[in-house]
């Protein structure tokens, strides 16, 4: 998967023949596909590792968030430290971009992808939900409904850092404004 990952960031490209894989791994097909029945489920375990490494970086993002900016008001503040620690990872998001798109005609891949999303989502949500009780603020939604605002803020901010060489970065704006919109600020506990 490594050998992969390294393809995708060195060439740009999200699609390989098996050959291609092997032999930048240092493997032999039979090895590939004791591991992986086709190349759809090795793309979607390469996937999964990506996202992993996202939610590491998440977790270190808001440590590192929390602790510079600590419990506060300000949200603008908190989001732009916690979004600007993480990095653009342009291999993951072509990639998901490119099993979306295969996905439309593979029922399969769609039904894995969905469950890898939602998994992903509800990793992410106490982290997230942190960030919003960090800020003084409670949410407006429910927290899945909240968690996939941002995830679709953050991934298409992110994804146009990719198209173009713009060095603007929308994510921390774009964030924050989902953030502001489907939540208010806490209301004292003292009635």
């Amino acid at each position: 998967m490594d050998a992969t990952r390294q393809l995708i960031d060195t060439t740009g490209r999200t699609r390989f023949r098996v050959r291609e894989i092997c032999d930048a791994a240092g493997y032999s097909r039979g090895a590939f596909y004791s591991s992986f029945p086709s190349m759809d489920d090795h793309l979607l375990a390469v996937h999964e590792r990506q996202n992993a490494d996202l939610i590491d970086a998440v977790n270190a993002a808001l440590v590192h968030a929390t602790d510079a900016v600590g419990d506060t008001d300000d949200l603008s503040g908190l989001v732009t430290m916690f979004v600007s620690a993480i990095a653009v990872d342009r291999g993951r998001l072509a990639l998901q971009a490119s099993l979306n798109a295969h996905a439309q005609h593979a029922p399969d891949l769609a039904a894995q992808l969905i469950t890898q999303r939602n998994r992903l989502r509800r990793t992410l949500e106490p982290y997230l939900l942190r960030i919003v009780e960090c800020a003084g603020r409670e949410l407006d939604t429910d927290l899945s409904t909240f968690v996939r605002a941002v995830m679709a803020a953050q991934t298409g901010a992110a994804t146009q850092l990719i198209a173009s060489d713009d060095p603007d970065d929308l994510r921390p704006l774009l964030v924050a404004t989902t953030i502001l919109g489907l939540s208010r600020p806490r209301r004292s506990r003292s009635s």
